[in-house]
């Protein structure tokens, strides 16, 4: 029989899947909008930089959900990570998000 603390700890573990998931998600759509937008304005090297810092904040979530899931870190350090990531992303690279 499953203790009752593991079950809280598996639903809390999916709950946070599902927020890492739908940060993915924005991660993906909004600051790739603005990342693209971003590229097209300063030029290849520049580009290049916010092309590779989006991809590795878009690793960072599967790495993330792979490190909740195995225990690796704890729950706060990991969102915590990704909100900065995102905070850095969007601030620096992805702040013009139109899909012009």
């Amino acid at each position: 029989m499953v203790d009752s603390i593991d079950m809280l700890g598996i639903l809390i573990n999916i709950a946070l899947t599902f927020i890492i998931s739908w940060a993915l998600i924005w991660a993906f759509f909004a600051w790739g909008l603005g990342v693209n937008n971003f590229a097209k304005v300063h030029g290849k090297f520049l580009g290049s930089l916010g092309h590779c810092s989006w991809i590795l904040l878009m690793a960072a979530h599967f790495y993330a959900i792979f490190a909740l899931w195995m225990d690796l870190f704890s729950a706060s350090i990991l969102l915590t990570a990704l909100f900065f990531g995102h905070l850095l992303v969007g601030l620096i690279f992805a702040r013009n998000v139109s899909a012009r």
